[in-house]
């Protein structure tokens, strides 16, 4: 073992002297320094040490004691020292109160940090062991060679963590019947072979350090063949609440007819989540989230060649019922957001499914408007509005309609909770209007509420209509008096 020489360094980490009257009963000792004239104690500082304590050979170890500390708030020195394997040329490289240096052998280095406030001191340490890991091959991207052409292959991708230099080993692990095909040096990076029958060929790559070998990795050739890659919708958002079962719905297709799989991972998960699929390899898979928080599943389907990928966002939270004016308040300048239940039992009932939106759909690009038709009674107040969300992302609808409407109350549109309603154009005498649509899809008949925080329009009337030029307000909404629920709210201001 090689001891370093100690580097000191000093900083000023809290500035200022603070040191604090001395309690009954203290006594001196190695972390305590007791002035009786000032009647003073010096309490000894904090040494932390943080960094990590597995590496790859030939690494950067950064060594991090910016969390170290005075009681006392008093200046601090940093000392450092680092004690490396044999056969290391290790140096460590100080910056005040970090320090770094390179894993350049294996085996285990101690880095010790000393803080001192000029009277007392404490230290902490920290092991480091460096080792060889695994490199990984990268074989590269399936790809399609046409009739006459050569097929050039690729394992620059493959990498090592230990920035080791690799050897290459190719083999053929699938190729069509009768084919003699070979490659003109299996232990090269990018080696190259000639197809002699069309059909598909796999090839696997390992790659090695010297010491450690890689998983193979595998890439697929087409030869004088048409193939198209699938394509995948992986559903649209969701809203729940947790402890509640979510059962997924992909959509994929092939037009070469291929037979596709189904692989879903998490590439977003709420931290401390053990949440899993039940099944992932099945296009409709489900999961009990365990926690608040967003879950972000991204589903990959492959027709053994190509294959497509896509994310569906699951919102989880507390209460996943009504949407408050204020969940949209609090996002863009304009926002509109709906949620319609799904029904995650399989099969699924159609009744606890909103047909309008079975979904989350958050939207704050696109053309917003809305125009409000002035009562017949007042000749100025609006009581019928009709606003329209016409998004600029096509995978959240072509378009959307709330109508809102009190021509049945005989009052105008203003700030207030509207109960009992029923389809806006065909309401009865003393019901308010609401409806809902978008996309073609409607209600025949309704039953819902909504609140209307803000709404103010134009002083002017324009072929009877005035302009919405600020608008908040949220609603539920049955569709033919079913139990599924489609939540919504909208803040819209008009631009001057």
């Amino acid at each position: 073992m090689r001891l370093l020489p100690i580097v000191v360094v000093a900083t000023s980490v809290l500035v200022g002297c603070g040191r604090r009257p001395c309690g009954e009963g203290t006594e001196a000792g190695p972390r305590v320094r007791l002035d009786v004239a000032l009647d003073s104690c010096n309490a000894a500082p904090v040494a932390v040490l943080r960094g990590l304590v597995g590496v790859p050979r030939n690494a950067r170890v950064e060594l991090d004691g910016s969390m170290s500390a005075d009681p006392n708030d008093e200046p601090l020195t940093f000392s450092w020292a680092l004690d490396a394997p044999s056969g290391s040329a290790a140096t460590l490289e100080v910056m005040d109160d970090t320090a770094a240096f390179i894993s350049d052998v294996e085996g285990e280095y101690t880095a010790k940090l000393v803080v001192s406030d000029g009277e007392l001191a404490s230290e902490a340490t920290t092991v480091i062991t460096a080792r060889n890991f695994a490199p990984t091959a990268d074989a590269g991207e399936n790809f399609l060679v046409p009739e006459g052409a050569l097929a050039h292959l690729s394992g620059r991708g493959s990498s090592d963590p230990d920035q080791d230099p690799l050897t290459y080993r190719w083999e053929f692990v699938l190729r069509p019947d009768r084919s003699q095909v070979a490659l003109d040096d299996p232990q090269s990076p990018e080696p190259m072979f000639t197809p002699d029958i069309p059909g598909f060929y796999e090839l696997s790559l390992v790659v090695s350090d010297g010491e450690l070998s890689s998983d193979p990795d595998s890439v697929r050739v087409g030869y004088a063949v048409s193939a198209t890659p699938p394509t995948v919708d992986a559903g649209l958002d969701l809203v729940t609440g947790p402890g509640n079962v979510v059962r997924l719905q992909a959509t994929a297709s092939d037009v070469d007819g291929d037979p596709l799989t189904f692989d879903w991972t998490f590439a977003v998960i709420p931290p401390g989540s053990q949440a899993a699929f039940v099944d992932p390899t099945v296009a409709s898979p489900a999961f009990t989230p365990d926690l608040v928080g967003v879950f972000e599943a991204r589903v990959t389907v492959s027709d053994g060649f190509y294959s497509a990928a896509d994310s569906v966002r699951v919102v989880v939270e507390e209460e996943a019922g009504s949407i408050s004016t204020e969940r949209c308040r609090n996002g863009a300048v304009n926002t509109f957001i709906l949620r319609g239940d799904i029904d995650n039992s399989d099969p699924p009932d159609p009744d606890n499914t909103d047909p309008i939106h079975p979904g989350f759909v958050e939207i704050t690009s696109a053309d917003f408007s809305g125009r409000c038709r002035v009562s017949t009674s007042t000749g100025t107040a609006c009581d019928f509005l009709r606003f329209s969300v016409d998004p600029t992302d096509d995978g959240q609808g072509l378009w959307w309609n709330v109508t809102l409407g009190t021509n049945q109350l005989g009052v105008e549109l203003a700030p207030g909770q509207y109960t009992d309603a029923m389809r806006a154009s065909f309401a009865d005498p003393g019901h308010p209007g609401l409806d809902v649509s978008g996309d073609g899809r409607g209600c025949n008949m309704l039953s819902g509420a909504f609140t209307i925080d803000t709404i103010v329009t134009t002083t002017v009337a324009v072929g009877g209509e005035v302009e919405v030029d600020e608008l908040t307000a949220s609603w539920v909404q049955h569709c033919n008096f079913r139990p599924a629920a489609l939540h919504g709210c909208v803040h819209y201001k008009r631009a001057p």
